[in-house]
């Protein structure tokens, strides 16, 4: 008799800066996760592919992202070489990039 695997849930935000965003969601029985990212209206891509020891929440970085864009994320199981149907999305924003004036330091000897 086939199984299937567990679909994870919505990842929750954790961080974000001008390259990156950071996520978490609960575990479920599985020997991997996908954590897949893409751009409204584009196709989905393989972001991160991450091999699990235990069953505690996990913590994801997405990684050499496009500043000030707005990203969708989602998470598919594996198990056994199955994976689940991908969880539900969530939306986040990298941020701007800061082009403000920066702090200038003098130093006079």
């Amino acid at each position: 008799m086939a199984t299937s695997v567990a679909t994870p849930g919505k990842p929750g935000y954790i961080d974000a800066n001008e390259t990156t965003l950071t996520i978490r969601w609960d575990p479920v029985d599985c020997d991997a996760y996908h954590v897949q990212h893409k751009q409204p209206h584009q196709a989905w891509s393989e972001a991160i592919e991450l091999y699990i020891e235990g069953q505690n929440s996990l913590e994801v970085r997405v990684v050499d992202l496009l500043p000030q864009t707005t990203y969708e994320l989602r998470v598919v199981a594996e198990k056994d070489g199955k994976r689940s149907e991908p969880g539900p999305q969530i939306s986040l924003d990298t941020a701007a990039i800061d082009c403000g004036p920066k702090k200038r330091r003098c130093v006079v000897s």
